[in-house]
């Protein structure tokens, strides 16, 4: 019992707070009285307390205790999860046990990575379908890597530090449970070694399934054991400052502020953070801002205090709501129980000791050097206005600039990473862009990263990859010398993912808290970043913007940014206003400041009143938007403004163009019209007709087409003037441009100055939304041509992709550097990705795509500009000359966006991107009034020459009054049944081109019957005048037919007689052809009897010329050189001689005839069948006397044996031949026979084939004959036909010619 009593106690490792008094209870009820104490490793625990007092950290007995527990758990469990809340000491407690484990057992190497960081295939690895190629993921090459064998006395672990779901982790299920086999894509199976265990720290297990909680050992931190009291004696004990005096300030502050800033979770009230946040990270920045403020050699304990209450309000206090913080205030002030000084108005500011009353303490800053309170106007430098500035780098500063530039310099100088978060608008990038610009270009290094929707950690990663170098085998950082300072804009965009989980931010956590990050090449080794310092900016959660994880809010000082006091904003637009008019001779200074409190009104009325739903989902309104319209201000020159009137006309234009334009139904724009009238009649009364006159049409496109007058920015009053305009500088762009063709109504020249305006601007960029194709895509084209930029847009096909809208951007960026403003226009129908509207968005916000150019393209560009760049008189620097080629490229580009409010599409789009609103002026286009349905309908009608002009007028009316009743009738549809029907301007325009095509193709229809009509009377009177011709040819016709019979008649007789002749012939020719063919076959037969015999006798013969081959001439020659040789061969010679048919038959003869070069050739070429009967005896006679053989022969002589044996083969063939004889006469005189029946068969076949011939070609003659007949004949039929029709025909309409 005792052991089971033990076991259960082994349990509290999973227990949370609140339920460990429950578990002890229920073991006390079962084991009354039993005592039952704690079995551990005294010597690890031991251990542990060291490490800790080695670390600097207070020992606290629980978190030695988690220790221990994770310690004896990673004994019995090879997969261990630590689970908690941020701010519990969950990393605290795996180092520890790290560096415990280093003194006493068995050292454990940890590799840390976050599973969430990276995609599920980076993760485990991909076959690569193509290819079937293994690619290996993040945790597989870890997983193979820590378990290869080693001689290292270690225990290898890998920790994963991010969230847990059941994507992911259910793949580890056989490797967390007995089998410890990671299964690959590729087959593959990896063993978990004994040597080697998987650790994860994760703050909730909310999607983990039962089967992956029970294959792992459980260890709960619950950060209610670790109260932020901890962590502040921690800070204490390391202080070089008073630790006494800051004890008792935080007792006497810290825990009643708590109260009141601590959200209630069953309470209905807003809550008071803008995000959420831990009481031990406020905690912690709370020490860090007592470090930035305090000097070393403060010790008074008044000024001390006065810093510490400066810090609680830009720690506790620095992401409370606007709601709470005069509470907060309040209660600040209460419990310092210092005096408090209310009147500050004569510049006797608060001392050390004494407390502002007045306002809040939000806007006082405790200053060392003087020992008071100054508020924060007190530090706000004069702003002096300079031209040369583009409006976009203007900074005018105010009590906000200069409050959060002190708090961004305290976090630098700290090396702390701060967070700003605040709605959109309230200059939250703009500061820390301006802070960051002002640090020392020589040591510091911007990166300005702006997330969307669709930013993945790739993405991230790859951004900040181009802007690091590596400095060892696994250390990255910025040059060395320098320090980078990221900052991240929109830093809650990221989509989340099912799981809640926003993949860049886990990779961020990553970098910020563990400094590392593992590279995606093949290697996929760890990389160790350093010298970077991060910055965020982001808006409250909600619309698009996402809720951070927790631990990762943790490792940042959150500053809460809220919307400037009207005094700010005042001051900051009539500054800017009132430098640019300053040198406007005629101009009153005063009226800016009525101007400024004007548009702040309406802005304030605009935020109250026009507020973002579902369908107004732009409605978002913030201080750029009263930018903008102070920008359009800044546009009037002394020559086009020179009275007031004309200067507040130009205000509400520019309140038009920033406000109205976005609204989206008649209830909107009705508001905004009154509430601006109201403002002008209440504030300009006098003037107030003037400026209230419409049309309102401000522009500079007077100059458009000219480069040598100056563009000014000036009222054009009236549609007449600017449609003259327009239409010259039309035909100023057909003439240079493809020809388009636009209608210059008075909505599209509303619209055409509109963007044109906006084109005009810096970095002037255009949201144009309309429901289908009403023209905008013209508009555009013809406003950009006016405002002097170049036209670039892309073009998709079938495979464009990412890679392909980078390539072209390329191109894009490379046009923007050559000094040309270019207006790159994009349609929705261009978005085949969502992809791009992530680069979009970057472009829109900080005026590049992120890692577009790869290093060495980077490095042509900044070789190219260079020189430009000093001549500018920016640093040689290659971060400075590219930021250069960055800000001249975003100055040159403007983007004109046009997309359709149809569906939801634009809706999430604007909420994922948020760019698209923030980054453009919005110009929402509805359908086209009735103005411009008449002016287009008179424009394409007017051109119809088969339209009346007495009946133009009324068709067109007809036309405009059809296209609005459908316009009714498709709204009454929407209305009742829920069924969106969209009745477009390019319906109306088919309907125009239907209508014409139809009139068209009636007027020609009419025409070509008219003309029919005339062409039968003509005929009619033709056949008339024809009909006697028609007779006559019938006749002749007739005659001609009766000859033809005729001839057919004869022809078929002459057909006849040939045929019996041919047939005649063709019978002798073949039983000739039997007689010859008998013949051949004797032939062939003795033939091949007489050719049998010679064949017997042929060998002998081609032996003896084969032995003459033998001879030489040398043996020839041997012969011939003896005056008398042997009698046998002398008689050999002769027997030669009379073969040859010589008369002088003696050796002397003989030898003359060997002496021949060609002797031995004569003999191998004689004709032996030439040989006589003559011949033959005589040589017989030498034979029978020679009486010798071969052997004898060629003993005496080898020539002589050659020569003999050649005669007496040539006699034995003559025998044979003489035998043959008769044969061969035979078969000669049987072939000459057969070639003579032969030939007079060819004669008779020949006879035959012309007979064929001629009776084919009577035959074709006939058929000729017979088809001329028929023709004829039908020829003839046909015309009596026609006789009769024409006769009945005219009978029958002799009555039209009358008519």
């Amino acid at each position: 019992m005792l052991h089971q009593a033990e076991s259960l106690l082994y349990e509290d490792p999973k227990f949370v707070h609140e339920d460990i008094p429950l578990f002890l209870g229920l073991v006390n009820d079962l084991f009354p009285g039993l005592d039952c104490p704690r079995s551990f490793d005294h010597e690890f625990y031991e251990a542990v307390k060291e490490s800790i007092n080695e670390s600097n950290i207070i020992p606290l007995s629980h978190q030695m205790e988690k220790v221990v527990q994770l310690y004896e758990t990673m004994e019995t469990r090879h997969t261990c999860m630590v689970v908690g809340p941020t701010c519990g000491g969950k990393s605290v407690i795996i180092n520890m046990l790290c560096q415990a484990r280093q003194k006493t057992k068995v050292p454990l190497k940890i590799n840390i990575m976050n599973p969430k960081a990276v995609t599920v295939i980076e993760l485990y690895g991909i076959l690569i379908p193509v290819t079937r190629d293994w690619k290996d993921g993040l945790l597989s090459s870890i997983f193979r890597e820590i378990n290869r064998p080693t001689d290292r006395n270690e225990h290898r672990c890998i920790l994963f530090d991010g969230d847990v779901d059941a994507l992911w982790v259910e793949n580890m299920n056989s490797v967390m449970d007995d089998n410890k086999l990671l299964t690959l894509a590729n087959g593959e199976r990896i063993r978990l070694q004994k040597n080697c265990s998987l650790l994860f720290e994760v703050g909730d297990l909310q999607y983990a399934s039962p089967a992956t909680i029970s294959r792992c050992g459980m260890v709960y931190v619950d950060p209610k054991n670790l109260k932020y009291d901890v962590y502040w004696n921690q800070w204490l004990k390391n202080t070089k400052y008073s630790s006494d005096l800051f004890q008792v300030l935080f007792d006497k502050f810290v825990h009643s502020l708590f109260l009141i800033i601590e959200d209630n979770p069953n309470s209905t009230d807003p809550s008071k953070h803008i995000i959420p946040r831990t009481e031990l990270n406020m905690v912690r920045q709370l020490t860090i801002m007592i470090e930035c403020m305090c000097a070393k050699n403060i010790t008074n304990s008044f000024e001390l205090e006065m810093f510490f209450i400066e810090a609680l309000y830009w720690s506790l206090g620095a992401d409370l709501e606007d709601h709470i913080r005069p509470e907060f205030d309040k209660r600040v002030k209460t419990l310092s129980g210092l005096p408090v000084l209310f009147d500050c108005s004569s510049g006797a500011f608060p001392k050390a000791g004494e407390l502002p009353g007045n306002e809040l303490l939000y806007d006082w800053h405790f200053n060392v050097a003087q020992k008071r309170w100054n508020p924060w106007s007190y530090f706000v430098r004069e702003y002096k206005y300079d031209p040369s500035v583009k409006f976009s780098e203007i900074i005018v500063p105010t009590i906000d600039t200069v409050r959060y530039t002190w708090i961004l310099e305290s976090m630098n100088k700290a090396q702390q990473s701060a967070l700003f978060v605040g709605e959109t608008g309230t200059c939250k990038t703009a500061v820390i862009q301006s802070f960051l610009r002002s640090l020392n270009s020589d040591k510091n290094l911007i990166l300005h990263i702006n997330f969307s929707s669709s930013t993945s950690s790739a993405d991230f990663q790859m951004n900040l990859e181009a802007n690091v170098e590596r400095r060892t085998k696994d250390i990255y950082g910025p040059v060395t010398g320098k320090k980078l300072h990221v900052f991240i804009d929109d830093l809650n965009m990221p989509e989340v993912d099912e799981y809640g989980t926003q993949q860049p931010i886990a990779l961020l956590k990553l970098l910020i808290e563990k400094g590392i990050m593992y590279s995606r090449g093949k290697e996929l080794c760890v990389q160790h970043f350093k010298d970077i310092q991060y910055f965020g900016a982001m808006g409250k959660p909600g619309g698009g913007r996402n809720e951070l994880d927790s631990r990762f809010v943790s490792l940042f000082c959150v500053f809460n940014v809220p919307f400037p006091s009207d005094d700010s904003v005042i001051s900051i637009y009539a500054s800017i206003l009132g430098g640019h008019l300053s040198s406007f001779p005629s101009m009153d200074i005063s009226i800016v400041e009525v101007i400024s409190y004007a548009t702040l009104e309406l802005y304030k009325a605009i935020l109250q009143k026009l507020l973002p739903t579902p369908t107004r989902f732009h409605y978002i309104f913030n201080l750029r938007d009263i930018s903008r319209v102070f920008q359009g201000l800044c546009k009037a020159t002394p020559k086009s403004i020179d009275s007031v009137t004309k200067l507040i006309r130009l205000w509400r234009n520019e309140c038009l163009r920033v406000f109205h334009d976005r609204l989206i139904n008649e209830a909107d724009r009705y508001f905004f019209n009154d509430k601006i009238a109201n403002i002008i009649e209440e504030r300009f009364k006098e003037d107030a007709i003037y400026i209230l006159e419409d049309p309102i049409l401000f522009g500079d496109f007077a100059a458009a087409i000219s480069d040598s007058e100056p563009r000014i920015y000036e009222d054009v009053k009236n549609y007449v003037i600017c449609k003259v305009l327009f239409k010259e500088i039309l035909n100023t762009y057909n003439e240079k441009n493809p020809p388009i063709k636009l209608v210059f109504f008075d909505y599209a020249i509303e619209h055409l100055t509109r963007i044109h305006r906006v084109l005009r601007l810096e970095q002037g960029n255009c949201l144009i939304v309309s429901n289908g194709d009403n023209g905008k895509q013209v508009l555009v084209k013809l406003a950009g041509y006016a405002a002097g930029h170049k036209y670039f847009a892309i073009r998709i096909n079938r495979s464009y992709t990412e890679g392909h809208f980078r390539d072209d951007l390329k191109l894009l960026y490379e046009q923007l550097g050559k000094d040309d403003t270019i207006m790159f226009h994009i349609k929705d129908s261009n978005i085949v990705q969502e992809g791009f509207l992530n680069l979009i968005n970057n472009m829109l916000t900080i005026g590049m795509v992120p890692s577009l150019f790869n290093d060495e393209e980077k490095e042509n560009i900044i070789s190219t500009y260079r020189s430009e760049a000093q001549q500018m008189g920016v640093p040689q620097l290659k971060d400075s000359i590219w930021q250069y080629y960055i800000n001249k490229c975003r100055r040159n580009l403007h983007i004109v966006f046009t997309t359709s409010p149809v569906g939801d599409t634009l809706r999430n789009r604007c909420r994922n991107f948020p760019g698209l609103i923030s980054g453009t002026c919005i110009n929402w286009m509805f359908d086209w009034p009735i103005q411009a349905l008449q002016a287009v309908a008179e424009v394409f009608m007017s051109e119809n020459r088969y339209i009346p002009g007495n009946s133009l007028n009324s068709i067109i009316q007809y036309v405009v009054e059809m296209h609005a009743s459908v316009i009714k009738l498709s709204e009454d549809f929407s209305n009742k049944l829920r069924r969106q029907v969209y009745i477009t301007p390019k319906v109306y325009l088919e309907f125009i081109q239907t209508f014409t095509e139809i009139l068209n193709s009636r007027e020609k229809y009419i025409k070509s019957q008219c003309n029919r009509f005339e062409s039968g009377i003509a005929k009619i009177a033709e056949a008339s005048s024809q009909l006697d011709v028609l007779n006559r040819q019938l006749h002749e016709q007739n005659i001609s037919l009766t000859k033809m019979t005729k001839a057919c008649h004869q022809l078929l007789e002459s057909v006849q007689a040939s045929t019996e002749a041919a047939n005649a012939k063709k019978q002798a020719s073949e039983a000739l052809l039997k007689d010859i063919t008998k013949q051949s076959k004797t032939i062939e037969k003795e033939k091949r009897i007489a050719q049998d015999a010679l064949d017997e006798a042929i060998p002998a013969l081609e032996q003896a010329k084969l032995a003459l081959d033998e001879l030489e001439k040398a043996d020839v020659t041997e012969i011939r050189s003896f005056a008398k040789p042997h009698q046998k061969v002398q008689d050999v010679g002769e027997c030669i001689l009379i073969l040859h048919n010589i008369k002088e038959v003696n050796w002397k003869a003989a030898k003359g005839m060997m002496a021949e070069p060609n002797f031995l050739s004569t003999l191998k070429n004689m004709n032996v069948e030439a040989i006589s009967g003559q011949q033959i005896r005589t040589v017989k006679s030498y034979l029978s006397k020679l009486k010798t053989n071969f052997h004898e022969m060629r003993s005496i002589s080898k020539a002589g044996a050659g020569l003999w044996k050649f005669v007496v083969a040539v006699i034995g063939y003559c025998d044979v031949l003489k035998e043959v004889k008769p044969k061969k006469d035979l078969v000669n005189r049987l072939e000459k026979e057969y070639s003579k029946a032969k030939a007079i068969l060819d004669h008779t076949l020949q006879e035959v084939d012309r007979l064929n011939e001629r009776l084919e070609e009577l035959n074709k003659e006939y058929a000729k004959t017979i088809n001329e007949k028929k023709m004829l004949q039908e020829k003839n039929d046909t015309m009596h036909r026609r006789l009769i029709a024409a006769d009945k025909l005219i009978n029958g309409l002799s009555s039209e010619n009358e008519r």
